[in-house]
This record gives structure tokens, sequence and C-alpha cells, in this order.
């Protein structure tokens, strides 16, 4: 395992890996901790910059996948701005149930998938963290995919009223 992959890479990806790890950090204490104050106010709003800024500069990582340099990856970015909408909608409303749901399935299924494709062999997150065997990002892929979307198919997610709520 070595840095050198992020070290020497062009500017955005290193931009979009800053972002993205300081929203894997900072996600946690957003999402869920017991008392929505002030801290949750201030690190929702720093989560929410973090997330836009890895998804909007993920545009600017070309892809191999197709000609115009924009692959299937780049839909979770789409995903992930999308979210990011919902959710700051939800909580201007004064719908609590519908900014939660919205954050916390952008940051467990988008940040996590996001996080998983970028093990697909010959990516910097790869070169990176499992050099010695490239093929280990797939068995990676697979866990995350099972471990994301087997709740939503076996219908094990909770399940919230969409009514409104007091405020954060």
């Amino acid at each position: 395992m070595s840095l050198d992959p992020f070290l020497e890479a062009d500017r955005i990806i290193q931009l979009h890996v800053v972002a993205a790890l300081i929203a894997l950090v900072l996600g946690p204490i957003a999402l869920w901790r017991k008392r929505r104050d002030r801290l949750h106010k201030i690190v929702g709003y720093i989560w929410v910059v973090a997330m836009a800024l890895a998804a909007a500069v993920s545009f600017g990582i070309k892809s191999h996948f197709t000609p115009v340099g924009l692959g299937p990856i780049h839909l979770l970015a789409v995903f992930a701005l999308w979210s990011l909408y919902v959710a700051m909608r939800g909580i201007y409303r004064r719908d609590i149930v519908m900014h939660k749901q919205a954050m916390e399935g952008l940051y467990v299924r988008g940040l996590a998938l996001a996080g998983a494709f970028n093990f697909l062999p010959g990516r910097t997150s790869a070169r990176a963290l499992i050099p010695d065997t490239p093929e280990l990002g797939y068995v990676i892929i697979t866990a995350v995919l099972f471990w994301a979307f087997v709740p939503l198919i076996t219908g094990r997610v909770r399940a919230g009223s969409r009514t409104k709520q007091g405020a954060l």
C-alpha cells in the first residue's frame, strides 16, 4: 500500500479524494448523533459542501469507458447532487423524514457505492490500496453492492412516514 498514486494524480483527483474523505469522516457525526443541535447543523453544512464538491469535480475526471470521458460512475455524481437537492429542499420545508432519508441514502448508498467502484483495477484507489491484488477490487465492489442493496430487496429498510415534524 502506498499513497504515491494519490500524490502523483491530477489535482482534480486529489481535490475529489479530499472532499470525499471529508464527507466520509463527517457523515456519521451529522447523521447518527443523538442530538440534532448546532454541531449537527455545522457538520451537516460542511458535509453537504464536501459531497457537492466531490460530485461536481468528478465530472472533470475522465472515464475510459466512453469517448466523451463520462462513464457509468458519473451517474453516481448525478445521484449525489440530486440527493443533496432533495435533502436540502426537505429541511427547508421542515420535512425531517425526507431530509433524513435523502441524507442517509446518499451517505450509505451513494458514498459507499462510489467508493467501492474506485476499486476497479487501474483506478487510483486500487493502485494505492491494493496494488498487488487488483482483482480484489471486484470482491470489494460485490460486497458493497450486496451490503447496500440486500436490505432494499428484502424489505428490511426502516419505513418512515412522510409527515412533517419539528425543525432540527
